[in-house]
């Protein structure tokens, strides 16, 4: 009796290396299904009929390809095995027909840079799928947050006023409990320039 081929366990990491797709590669894509299998991406409707071969763009082929595997899994009964990347892959691999990299890629690096020694390089992590992404540590802003850095205590102010007189005039200045300045002359309320004008002759 045949045995059946063995499926060797596969990482996330190592699943989506793979089976994730760029917009600069187009994904030739096979829909298994008796029916048309019409679905949106960025509220742009595409259609792959039923047996039929359709080359996307990555981008939409990741979404096909997410939503189309959910729904074999849930023909067979195996929904709950959805977290297994051997058995994703097995899907994937029946929704795939080829993959196109519409551009070449290129070294740019300098001369000067590529002899540097392995101990010296930095590694340049390619990017990695939104659900790859590591959170960020910065909250996200919302209506209750304010800066509070550098955010100083409330400035308590004592009360006081000067006094002097200039021509037989009484001049006065007060500041209140929230630092504002006002400047008298016999009681009536005058400018600062006034009151500094006048001082000034003293």
């Amino acid at each position: 009796m045949e045995q059946p081929a063995q499926v060797m366990p596969m990482t996330k990491e190592e699943f989506w290396k793979v089976y994730w797709f760029s917009p600069l590669q187009m994904v030739t894509l096979i829909n298994p299904k008796p029916y048309d299998y019409k679905f949106m991406v960025e509220m742009r409707n595409f259609i792959i009929k039923a047996g039929a071969k359709e080359k996307m763009p990555g981008t939409v082929a990741n979404i096909y390809l997410s939503q189309m595997t959910r729904i074999m899994a849930q023909d067979e009964d195996k929904m709950n095995f959805l977290s297994d990347f051997a058995l994703m892959r097995q899907y994937f691999d029946k929704l795939i027909v080829d993959v196109e990299n519409l551009v070449k890629d290129v070294d740019n690096t300098p001369t000067y840079l590529k002899d540097i020694p392995a101990h010296m390089r930095t590694t340049d992590a390619p990017e990695a799928p939104p659900w790859q992404q590591t959170p960020s540590s910065i909250p996200e802003t919302n209506s209750q947050m304010k800066n509070t850095v550098g955010e100083q205590p409330p400035k308590t102010v004592e009360p006081s006023e000067k006094e002097f007189e200039f021509e037989g005039a009484k001049y006065k200045m007060t500041i209140d409990k929230n630092d504002k300045e006002n400047f008298f002359r016999d009681g009536t309320r005058i400018s600062a320039a006034d009151y500094a004008k006048t001082a000034s002759l003293l």
